[in-house]
């Protein structure tokens, strides 16, 4: 689910980006880069989240978890990139 479409984030390592789309998503160590999908459209590239050593699944204990996810439009703007 988006919890919000529009929030700046900063990681451990002092980067901070904006205009994030943060969910409450479960993602792990290694999913940077993977897809946030509806349906068939990509809306946003998995950037990271809290939790991220945690299991995913029913189980999750982590009922904060949250991800974050740069919008796909934002990314392909920024290379001047269009989709056909």
């Amino acid at each position: 689910m988006v919890l919000d479409p529009s929030v700046t984030v900063t990681y451990d390592d002092g980067a901070t980006l904006y205009n994030m789309i943060e969910t409450s998503l479960c993602v792990r160590h290694g999913d940077s880069g993977g897809p946030m999908f509806t349906g068939t459209t990509a809306l946003g590239i998995n950037s990271g989240g809290n939790y991220a050593d945690q299991p995913c699944g029913n189980t999750d204990a982590q009922p904060d978890r949250v991800s974050f996810h740069h919008p796909v439009q934002d990314v392909l703007n920024k290379q001047d990139l269009k989709v056909y």
